[in-house]
């Protein structure tokens, strides 16, 4: 599986610090734990972008054969793993002691898919595929992310 994203992209979207506190699911300040909860969000995100943009008008293969990721898509994931990291962080706490920081970016992340999907927006320096609708419906236009 390939990845979209990185830390340092999540970091410059949402903060070195949130990041960080976001990642500590324990609250112990474990560099290893927190590491690995970033990795695991970048994984998860990125796994829901294959998923979404299957049967689009783009091919994953060429979003991976690609030099660089392109930034839209790098942005993207950027948002999901934020989003993904601060809202399972969240499933502890109280929503009295800590709100919800990150719901616009999933909210902002999907309308892009969706509009990748419709066509609306192009990805820079890809062609889109032959013989795909010029409007791809989406079946699930609720929102989704897991």
């Amino acid at each position: 599986m390939s990845t979209y994203c990185t830390r340092a992209d999540i970091e410059a979207l949402a903060g070195i610090g949130n990041v960080a506190k976001w990642g500590d699911l324990e609250g112990h300040g474990d560099a290893t734990e927190i590491t690995a909860r970033i990795t695991r969000a970048i994984a998860v995100a990125s796994d829901a972008l294959d998923s979404r943009l299957l049967g689009g008008p783009y091919d994953i293969a060429d979003i991976l054969d690609t030099p660089s990721t392109p930034t839209i898509i790098e942005d993207v994931c950027a948002k999901l793993s934020a989003a993904w990291l601060e809202e399972s962080r969240r499933l502890g706490a109280s929503e009295d002691t800590e709100k919800l920081e990150t719901a616009h970016f999933r909210k902002d992340a999907m309308l892009t898919i969706r509009e990748l999907r419709a066509g609306k927006v192009r990805i820079v320096g890809l062609t889109p595929k032959t013989g795909v609708p010029e409007k791809v419906t989406d079946p699930d236009e609720e929102d989704w992310f897991v």
